[in-house]
């Protein structure tokens, strides 16, 4: 705690598949989407523009120590491939472990990096 304290500047990435709809993260609840017919985005999400080495150069560049990344949005898709539940990253469009690619990106930037 005393070195998030001391570090005092990071990014907070907060992402699902709602980004496949041009509209905010809550789409599902406030638009009443069943769930079934929202795990169809996930044939849209290619992660096409996701670029997590030029994230971490962003944050560094900025002087930011750590990045933290919601690992599995509240919607319920896991951004990693996950042998708890078929909703996640690998078997969406993207077709991969999209977590492990930016704790490489990170690490390879100097900075920490976590999830939650």
């Amino acid at each position: 705690m005393k070195w998030w304290m001391d570090a005092r500047f990071g990014m907070f990435i907060h992402w699902g598949l709602y980004p496949t709809q041009g509209r905010g993260e809550w789409i599902m609840y406030q638009e009443h989407i069943p769930p079934e017919e929202y795990r169809q985005l996930a044939g849209q999400f290619t992660a096409e523009h996701y670029d997590p080495a030029e994230w971490a150069a962003v944050a560094k560049d900025a002087g930011m120590k750590y990045v933290v990344i919601t690992t599995r949005h509240h919607e319920g898709l896991c951004l990693f491939d996950s042998e708890a539940s078929d909703f996640n990253a690998a078997r969406t469009a993207a077709g991969r472990d999209l977590i492990v690619e930016l704790v490489k990106a990170c690490r390879a930037a100097h900075i920490r990096i976590g999830g939650v």
